[in-house]
This record gives structure tokens, sequence and C-alpha cells, in this order.
């Protein structure tokens, strides 16, 4: 079982989807505001995104939810 954490942190208007526990080896910037953390194999361990609120405007949704700012969850990744 794979697990997903998501941890938000308000202040900072950011989030980190934390995708099982491998080590990062190194990280890639796609954008001025998504860093990805991948590991040995090149395989994505995490996704940092910065300016949360921006990103999601961009995207055409609403701004997170104050509830959601210390928000951690846990969901069980099946693959296809």
């Amino acid at each position: 079982m794979q697990i997903l954490n998501v941890i938000t942190d308000e202040a900072a208007d950011s989030v980190y989807l934390q995708f099982g526990n491998q080590p990062i080896s190194h990280s890639v910037e796609l954008t001025g505001d998504i860093i990805i953390d991948l590991d040995e194999e090149n395989a994505v361990v995490g996704m940092d995104i910065q300016h949360m609120s921006e990103v999601m405007k961009g995207l055409g949704t609403a701004e997170i939810p104050a509830q959601a700012a210390t928000a951690q969850m846990k969901l069980q990744l099946v693959p296809a």
C-alpha cells in the first residue's frame, strides 16, 4: 500500500504532496511554483506547490479553505 500525505501550510500558502516514504535523491523545479522531489530511480516521491492559492485560481477553482490549512490525509493508492 502506498501512502499519500497532503501537508498544507497556510502561512506559507503551500502544499506538499508526499508519495510514500522513499528518500529524496534530488529535486527539479517544474515552474516557479512547483518543485518535484525524485528518488534515485527518478520516480516522483513528492511535490511542493508554492503560492497554492494563486495556482488554484489559475486552475479556475476557489482558494484553499481555512480548515485545510492544517489537514493531513492518508490515501491508499490503487494501481490501475
